[in-house]
């Protein structure tokens, strides 16, 4: 069953629903067709969940309820309930695609969805001198409407995707995963889909460098962008707010200058063997680049580190100062 937010597509209300169609466009159409004036719908999220859910949610955005008549499933676009929308599109279990079949849509529990105090995302910022913000939507079901504004969730031909099974590892390693600091919705929805669970990611619409880092995380930065990624890992580390860190970049990323600083406090590294072949949800036929890559760790689990990992490339415990 599909829980779903329906935008207005000037901004003047939100629509709160449940349907048992098999995609959320059935649904939609017949809110367009019900309307007595001229409003028209478009989809900001949608989420497999219980009939319950609605009640729990006319509860939680009473306050912003608005009457259409006899119809009470619509809500003011109020702060609390577009913030909740925002960090509700960012989970890996939701849809932002009217034509996705509730068949093959996961299911979470809803006590992992359903709104608190601390489940939202703040607007991303404005910039009143550019015409358009970076973050606009050009296309899509939401461009050219108030909505434009949400970030897109697409994937470019530049975001590749670590292979879940690293990722597996790097959490067994460390005991688990509470960040991914570099990561994508699509991203963290297959390493769910592959049995890593990691609750909190950021992304190109939050930021890693104005967010806290916190427990153990998970880091496979841009590629050529490194210099910034160590010296914020290292202000997290040194700010005691990260416990452990694996860290993925080529090989030659561990050699520059900027990143002595970080390498010299690791604990252990291994160089994987063969290189792992990434996934691009742009193009799935692009593996990305053949370099060597190293994970480095930094944190006292250096057996897990070495057991989980080892077997994939070639261990290593570095040994700084050490004469031949």
């Amino acid at each position: 069953m599909w829980i779903y937010f329906l935008g207005e597509v000037t901004g003047r209300d939100v629509k709160i629903g449940v349907t048992k169609a098999a995609a959320i466009r059935e649904r939609r159409r017949s809110v367009d067709s019900a309307q007595m004036n001229d409003d028209r719908y478009v989809l900001l999220a949608g989420v497999q969940g219980p009939r319950f859910a609605e009640d729990r949610l006319g509860e939680f955005f009473g306050d912003y309820r608005i009457s259409k008549g006899t119809r009470r499933e619509y809500y003011e676009p109020a702060e609390p309930l577009v913030e909740y929308i925002l960090w509700l599109r960012q989970q890996w279990f939701v849809s932002h695609d009217e034509n996705d079949e509730a068949s093959v849509s996961p299911e979470e529990d809803a006590s992992h969805w359903l709104p608190t105090a601390a489940r939202r995302e703040p607007r991303p910022l404005a910039h009143p001198g550019q015409l358009f913000d970076d973050h606009d939507l050009s296309g899509g079901p939401l461009a050219r409407t108030y909505w434009s504004w949400m970030p897109d969730l697409h994937p470019t031909f530049q975001d590749y995707f670590t292979p879940p099974d690293i990722v597996r590892r790097a959490s067994d390693a460390m005991g688990g995963i509470d960040l991914d600091a570099a990561s994508h919705f699509i991203a963290n929805r297959r390493f769910h889909q592959n049995g890593v669970a990691i609750g909190d990611f950021f992304h190109v619409n939050k930021s890693a460098f104005t967010h806290d880092w916190h427990g153990k995380v998970w880091l496979n930065p841009p590629y050529g962008d490194n210099e910034r990624w160590f010296r914020r890992a290292e202000e997290m580390l040194d700010a005691g707010l990260v416990e452990q860190l694996c860290m993925l970049s080529p090989a030659h990323a561990f050699t520059t200058k900027v990143a002595q600083a970080m390498v010299r406090r690791s604990s252990a590294a291994v160089l994987l063997s063969p290189t792992p072949e990434f996934f691009n949800p742009a193009d799935p036929t692009k593996t990305g680049t053949n370099l060597p890559h190293v994970i480095f760790y930094w944190g006292p689990r250096v057996a897990e580190f070495l057991g989980a990992l080892g077997d994939i490339g070639i261990p290593f415990e570095p040994r700084w100062g050490i004469a031949a």
